[in-house]
């Protein structure tokens, strides 16, 4: 049956018709073989649908309907409508049995099917056939009314019909459930294959057809046409009521398929036609410029403010001169009044695009006679164009007349050469003028947000004058850290050759380390070394500062040795504590000795942040005892002990996993009235977790049952419960934290996956170590920092894994980021070494030469990488290293003046050993 919203979703014919066929195809799937209902079904094919749509093949000359030829209906049709058989057999048939199964029960098998007396056939056959005359009628009815009705008549027509329909199925699906009821109960033995072949008359007439009628044929046959050839169309027209998340590729690449049909393209309004516009200009104007000449081309009705698209268009695409040129005079033609703004998008095309001067000057005096004037944009354009051709003279009045109109920027900065023009030859007015016109436009353009006009112009000021105005190279400069085009202004910065522009420098510097851009940041550090930038106190101050907070110990350390190299930071002892605390803090111990020891030269007297930095060098160098020594120190030097030293010392006692003497530490602050955070209690869970694990759990609970506010456990409090039970190698009581991490409404941070990472790696399963810490940083949205990296970098080594060793070394290296322990590239170089990947030790020895590590380590690391080569006879490699530290000037230690001395041994090249002992000489 029909469903009751059949009608409501399907308001088109197509539906109708379609649902029609449906219940048609319907019955003859089930082997209904009905001549007259085949008759009726086959005369609404006719009339309904286009005649290449029908399924049936109608004799009319004969007036005989053919069933194929291989169809079987034997014991299935009769079975399933056995009444329907005796109609049109006038003479009686027997049914051909073949021989392959004709049994003795064949007969019986076949003579089963005629079980009825006479008067039973009788009356159901007169039952069906009333039903068929019945619906004969009813559909003869419908093609006679559906000539004189109009469309809501006519639908309404097909619904009726379309119910008769539904109850024919019903019908046929009853008597097909009896045919399978009968067949269960049947006898259940081979039965014999009957063949019945069918050949019914055609009693049905055919309709004449009028002249009106093929004429409505015929339209709707092309309609029907229309309609599935405009599949594209309908398609383009659903996406657009969402077309803001449509792919982009997708909506061109169908309406491509129609942009160069007309008939096809006329479909679409121009309201929808300027909605594809505005969302391809947005995404590809150039995809918009195609659709928008398409309807130009075709001379779809376009209104004004399509034609200004179009320019506009062309303007962004700053292409296609000849065609913005002949939409504006199709414009023109049109009778629409081009506006200000169709003129200098057109302007703006055509200048950049070279066409004739002439040409450029038709268009400005057409527009002076509608009083319309060229902004700074097209005039700016106008006087780089006049340059290009050495016309200076022309250039310089069309400037002029730009600052008498007041075209140019407010505030305006005027070079210093401008002001000396009057002293200058006449053969430097012409730089003079070319100096000051870019300077001022270069501003203008800034002023504007024209940024890349800018870019353009202070490049070709570059050309020819490296030592711009201060003022210039610092507006140029920031505009640039603005957009963050950290690349241009390192060109810049690097070929300007201004003097004393330091401050500027230390912006970009101080832009990179914001950002966490620390390839470009020691780029521009470099640029400034190459050139001998002199930062004042204040600004080294400030740099190291900053990388003291982004934990970068090697960078703060090289900038830290470049001002004392300069006799500064001679009194700055919060930027010493800094330093010691970053050094401290990843183990850099030379470098922690080498401060200690600048500060006893420079007479400086540590003060309470100086000791709490020693208490954890104490633990660092695993003698917790000197801590206490320390915490004497600072009673005779008078410095009054705060709640952070307190804390400092209970942090000393945990990272050495002395829980006693944290106990202690603990009490002491108690007693000087000092209350301990959770921090501190952290530390004691830490502490506890290296001794044994009923520790742990005696202080949790302490924590949990205090009713104090301040020991509420935090994420860190979990993370050391974590760190604790998976460093005593109680993993099921680790898991249950975790999971309780969530339950307990708290978010993972870096620091819990650093514990699992470090427990993975130290059960030797990195690969996994490596793949859970990528997920899981991917998965929580945590960005990992510059401890995080030297961790993955030191375990990765560890693992003496190729793959990982490479890729995590690419993403520092990509990064910007220098190894904290610089003893790591000595391993790096022994490992690649031996793997025969010496491009890739070249590559690292040459990162470290550019990053200004650390002059020992990068000996160290020649010295093994000579050994490894002399290992793998590769003598003129190892030989190039040598010619590369006389290069850089570098003094060789005892370590590489051997490695020297065996190499030229195993050359066996007494000369160059001379040559080499009289160097060292």
């Amino acid at each position: 049956m029909i469903s009751k919203n059949f009608f409501i979703h399907t308001k088109k014919k197509q539906g109708i018709t379609s649902y029609i066929f449906g219940t048609i195809r319907y019955i003859f799937n089930f082997g209904t073989c009905n001549s007259c209902n085949d008759i009726f079904f086959s005369k609404i094919y006719h009339e309904f649908f286009p005649t290449n749509l029908l399924i049936f093949k109608i004799d009319q000359q004969n007036q005989l309907f053919y069933l194929p030829r291989i169809r079987k209906c034997g014991s299935t049709a009769s079975n399933f409508i056995p009444e329907l058989h005796s109609i049109y057999n006038k003479k009686s048939r027997s049914p051909i049995t073949t021989r392959r199964f004709s049994t003795p029960r064949n007969g019986s098998s076949s003579s089963s099917v005629k079980n009825m007396t006479n008067d039973q056939e009788n009356f159901k056959l007169n039952i069906i056939m009333n039903e068929l005359s019945s619906k004969k009628k009813a559909i003869q009815r419908f093609f006679r009314a559906r000539k004189h009705l109009n469309l809501s008549e006519e639908l309404s027509s097909k619904k009726s019909t379309v119910r008769k329909f539904s109850k024919i199925r019903k019908r046929i699906i009853e008597k097909k459930k009896e045919s399978e009821h009968n067949l269960l109960n049947s006898y259940k033995g081979i039965k014999s294959r009957n063949i019945i072949r069918y050949r019914f008359q055609y009693p049905y007439v055919s309709q004449e057809i009028v002249l009106e009628q093929r004429k409505l044929i015929k339209v709707r046959s092309i309609q029907w046409k229309k309609m599935m050839d405009n599949m594209y169309i309908r398609e383009i027209k659903r996406n657009l009521v969402s077309l803001k998340k449509q792919d982009i590729e997708m909506i061109y690449s169908m309406i491509e398929k129609v942009l160069y049909k007309p008939k096809l393209l006329n479909n679409l309004t121009i309201l929808e036609i300027r909605k594809l516009v505005n969302f391809f200009s947005k995404k590809n104007p150039f995809y918009a410029i195609t659709i928008l000449e398409a309807i130009r081309d075709y001379e779809f009705k376009m209104d004004h403010e399509d034609y200004s698209m179009m320019l506009k268009l062309y303007r962004i695409l700053e292409d296609n001169h000849i065609g913005a040129m002949y939409t504006f005079e199709v414009l023109k033609a049109q009778g629409f009044n081009p506006s200000l703004e169709d003129y200098l998008n057109l302007l703006r095309i055509i200048i950049i695009k070279g066409v004739s001067f002439q040409q450029v000057f038709n268009y400005i005096e057409e527009m002076a006679s509608k009083d319309y004037q060229v902004n700074h944009y097209v005039n700016s354009l106008i006087i780089n164009r006049l340059i290009e051709q050495n016309n200076i003279t022309a250039a310089g009045k069309i400037f002029m007349d730009m600052i008498a109109k007041g075209q140019v920027t407010h505030g305006l900065i005027l070079p210093d050469i401008f002001k000396k023009q009057q002293e200058s030859d006449e053969s430097s007015e012409d730089l003079s003028l070319y100096v000051t016109i870019y300077s001022v436009l270069i501003q203008t353009f800034i002023n504007h947000d024209h940024y890349n006009k800018a870019v353009e112009f202070y490049r070709k000021l570059l050309n020819k004058y490296l030592t711009p105005d201060i003022q210039i190279v610092e507006t140029m400069i920031i505009a640039c850290l603005i957009r963050n085009d950290i690349k241009v202004a390192q060109e810049f910065l690097f070929h300007t050759q201004t003097p004393n522009i330091n401050h500027i420098f230390f912006h970009a510097m101080n832009h990179c380390i914001k950002n966490r851009n620390f390839k470009d940041l020691f780029k521009l550090y470099e640029i400034s070394w190459y050139k001998n930038v002199t930062f004042t106190e204040r600004e080294y101050h400030d740099l190291i500062y900053s990388l003291c907070i982004e934990d970068c110990a090697t960078d703060s350390f090289i900038i830290y040795k470049d001002a004392r190299s300069k006799g500064l930071l001679k009194d700055n002892l919060f930027i010493f504590n800094k330093l010691l605390r970053i050094m401290v803090k990843y183990e850099k111990i030379k470098e922690v000795k080498f401060i200690k020891k600048d500060m006893e030269n420079l007479k400086m007297k540590p003060d309470i942040e100086t000791y709490r930095t020693m208490i954890q060098l104490a633990a660092v160098q695993g003698v917790p005892e000197k801590s206490e020594m320390i915490f004497q120190e600072i009673y005779r030097a008078g410095l009054s002990i705060d709640y952070t030293t307190f804390s400092s010392l209970i942090k000393c006692f945990a990272d050495s996993g002395n829980l006693d003497k944290a106990k202690r530490a603990l009490k002491l602050m108690f007693q000087s009235d000092f209350r301990p955070t959770i921090n501190d209690y952290n530390n004691l869970i830490r502490a506890a977790g290296k001794s044994n694990n009923y520790d742990v759990k005696s202080i949790g609970i302490k924590i949990l049952r205090d009713s104090n506010e301040e020991i509420k456990p935090n994420i860190d409090t979990y993370n050391c419960f974590l760190e604790s039970y998976l460093s005593s190698n109680y993993f099921s009581v680790a898991k249950k934290v975790y999971k309780t991490i969530i339950k307990d409404g708290y978010e993972f941070n870096l620091e819990t996956f650093h514990v699992l990472f470090r427990y993975c790696c130290k059960m030797r399963r990195y690969r996994e170590a490596f793949e859970l810490f990528y997920d899981q940083l991917e998965y929580n949205k945590l960005e990992p920092t510059i401890y995080t990296w030297n961790l993955l970098i030191n375990k990765a080594i560890e693992s003496k894994s190729a793959k990982i060793i490479s890729k995590i070394y690419e993403e520092i290296y990509n990064k910007g980021i220098k190894i904290n322990n610089t003893l790591l590239y000595i391993k790096l170089v022994t490992f690649w070494g031996y793997e025969r990947e010496y491009n890739k030790v070249e590559d690292i020895i040459d990162h470290m030469r550019i990053g200004r590590i650390d002059v020992d380590v990068l000996i160290d690391s020649i010295t093994e990488f000579i050994n490894i080569y002399v290992i793998h006879k590769q003598y003129d490699k190892a030989e190039n290293l040598w010619n590369l530290v006389q290069h850089e000037k570098l003094i060789p230690n005892e370590n590489l003046i051997n490695s020297l001395i065996k190499l030229y041994t195993k050359m066996k090249d007494d000369n160059k050993l001379q040559n080499f002992y009289k160097i060292m000489n």
